[in-house]
């Protein structure tokens, strides 16, 4: 019995990282916080990510990331740039669903994870005379979600992406959205 579940325990792991692969893109993004979290910020993001399950010939699951960097539109006075480090578990599929399916012409992916930004919370207090604005800068975090589209586009392979951050803990029921446009690299 030791022998057959050692055998099944083998025969699984070296079927799952035979169909393995590594899958990448970079490019540009727009940050948008509401209610506590109230920071606009745009910049670059690059999403690397371990395609770890071919589910069919045309989908993969996935694991990665969608790490962004951005410089604050409003608020600068708290802090000029802004990070996002969200991990992300994802279903691919079709055009990019790995680095081989150039071919199709569209394809996308949805995908689920947890994500600590960085964003800014600004207080109102009133003195007596005037309202102060204070601004502070601070981390949001919580679980999110993302999808996105694939496709040719200029002759090269393409995506958009949206994402929702819903905050927890100090920054419950404030959310921090992100939409971007990338070029996947590698694509053949």
């Amino acid at each position: 019995m030791k022998l057959k579940l050692i055998f099944l325990i083998f025969f699984s792991s070296s079927m799952m990282f035979s169909q393995t692969s590594f899958s990448h893109a970079a490019g540009i993004a727009g940050y948008f916080g509401t209610r506590n979290a109230n920071s606009i910020a745009a910049g670059i993001t690059y999403s690397p990510r371990f395609n770890f399950f071919k589910v069919s010939e045309n989908s993969t699951l996935s694991i990665g990331s969608h790490i962004g960097l951005g410089y604050n539109i409003t608020n600068r006075e708290a802090n000029s740039f802004s990070y996002h480090l969200p991990v992300v578990l994802e279903f691919n599929f079709g055009h990019a669903s790995d680095k081989t399916k150039y071919e199709n012409g569209f394809g996308g992916f949805i995908g689920f994870g947890y994500s600590i930004d960085n964003t800014q919370r600004s207080s109102y207090y009133y003195n007596g005379f005037t309202s102060i604005n204070i601004v502070e800068n601070d981390v949001i975090k919580g679980p999110m979600v993302n999808l996105g589209m694939r496709f040719k586009f200029l002759g090269k392979s393409a995506g958009i992406r949206f994402s929702y951050l819903y905050g927890t803990g100090d920054f419950e029921g404030g959310y921090m959205s992100s939409l971007g446009f990338q070029y996947n690299i590698g694509v053949q």
